[in-house]
């Protein structure tokens, strides 16, 4: 089939029209890969969420320590006294996630601890992921979570 000139145009314009379609569809599907709930190994499980521009990871359920319950489980490790008060329950502890290539960029927070790091995620397949929360960009640790089914 033979084009003219305009017609060839036309073409050109749909084909970039929909490459970049399917470019931005493709990286939506790639974050939304990270979306869900995951198994902690402290144990407990966070979910993974838009939040703005961004992904967020809150708190929704937890092995509380002897004694407590999930909604009285309190933040009692954070650095900031007036922190210390909030639930455990509902808490984020990734934000501002965004993606850079094959991994995702943002902060990280361990209760446990009251440690707050820069984190990079790491999808591990469909049903793994791994996340490294460094201080001072030599100061890192792992640690691995699983996909709730």
């Amino acid at each position: 089939m033979e084009l003219k000139n305009g017609q060839r145009g036309q073409v050109l314009a749909a084909l970039c029209a929909v490459g970049m379609y399917l470019a931005l569809d493709a990286g939506t599907a790639r974050a939304a890969d990270l979306q869900g709930d995951w198994r902690t190994p402290y144990p407990g499980t966070v979910r993974i969420a838009p939040c703005g521009d961004a992904l967020c990871g809150h708190v929704i359920a937890f092995d509380p320590p002897a004694g407590m319950t999930q909604e009285s489980a309190r933040d009692v490790n954070n650095p900031d006294p007036d922190k210390r008060d909030r639930p455990i329950l509902g808490i984020e502890v990734l934000s501002g996630l965004k993606q850079e290539g094959g991994t995702w960029r943002g902060r990280g927070y361990d209760p446990e601890r009251g440690i707050a790091a820069d984190a990079t995620v790491t999808l591990n397949g469909e049903d793994k992921l791994t996340i490294r929360g460094c201080i001072l960009y030599v100061l890192c640790e792992n640690v691995n979570w699983t996909r709730v089914p």
